[in-house]
């Protein structure tokens, strides 16, 4: 399972481009594995500009899901996490 929050407010956590952190991915796993399947899933939505733009929009919570599951069926999509993706309001 994958949660999505919004900060309100956002936090200098010492990213490698210095910028600060706007949302945080939280994951929930019941094995390695299907923990990484499901951070390469976000990695791989993220690495696109798309994806970092939909994160940007703070889109409701439908749309957001929605085109999150888009991107896992893509060609070149991480394998499934077998788990929902679920999005939070914001913090």
């Amino acid at each position: 399972m994958a949660g999505l929050a919004f900060l309100r407010q956002p936090v200098d956590w010492q990213a490698r481009d210095g910028k600060p952190v706007t949302c945080v991915f939280l994951l929930i796993c019941p094995t390695v594995f299907a923990h990484l399947a499901l951070l390469a899933q976000v990695a791989n939505a993220l690495s696109r500009p798309e994806g970092k733009a939909l994160l940007q929009a703070r889109p409701p919570t439908a749309e957001l899901v929605a085109r999150f599951r888009a991107f896992e069926e893509r060609p070149g999509a991480a394998a499934p996490s077998g788990g929902p993706v679920a999005a939070t309001p914001t913090v």
